[in-house]
């Protein structure tokens, strides 16, 4: 793997580390510089397994929406834009319960504000998707995570770096 490749995916993986709540000890950042060959950081999410391996048939149910397409939250604090991009891409994970190992919830405006690792959850979330990193793609779910759309990503990251302030807009469902 070419040197600056390896050192993005050194950064990427122990970014995650950081954003999942895991602070890397200085022995291993030491070790990962060491390592003669490529470096990996594998963070693994419950696997999904098919019930049986015959042919699924659309149903009404396949055809409905996603159960977390509607997670929007009145009063949230949220910009209604924010909300629009949180309700459609982010609280499928990041709900309340939290999901897919989710180490957060983001259903209020004051989920973002809280401290993890350091820094307030507002500067790693614009670190994560600013890195393409959120949401995950690899993630083994049913239906696949797709990617923020260019849109949702320039929204989310725009408010981000203004800030992450609080709004009090109504949000229409």
């Amino acid at each position: 793997m070419h040197e600056s490749k390896r050192m993005h995916s050194i950064a990427a993986g122990l970014l995650m580390l950081v954003f999942i709540g895991c602070e890397p000890t200085s022995s291993a950042g030491a070790a990962a510089e060491q390592a003669p060959g490529p470096a990996a950081v594998v963070v693994t999410a419950p696997s999904a397994v098919p019930s049986s391996s015959a042919p699924k048939v659309a149903s009404a149910e396949a055809l409905a929406p996603p159960p977390w397409a509607g997670r929007r939250v009145s009063g949230s604090g949220f910009p209604c834009a924010i909300e629009d991009v949180l309700a459609s891409s982010c609280r499928r994970c990041h709900w309340d319960p939290r999901e897919n190992d989710a180490p957060f919830s983001m259903v209020k405006w004051e989920d973002t504000q809280k401290m993890r690792s350091g820094k307030p959850i507002h500067v790693l979330m614009r670190q994560m998707v600013g890195a393409d990193l959120m949401p995950p793609l690899d993630l083994s779910v049913e239906p696949k995570v797709s990617p923020l759309s260019a849109a949702h990503k320039q929204t989310l990251l725009a408010w981000l770096d203004a800030g992450a302030k609080k709004s009090s807009e109504t949000c229409t469902p």
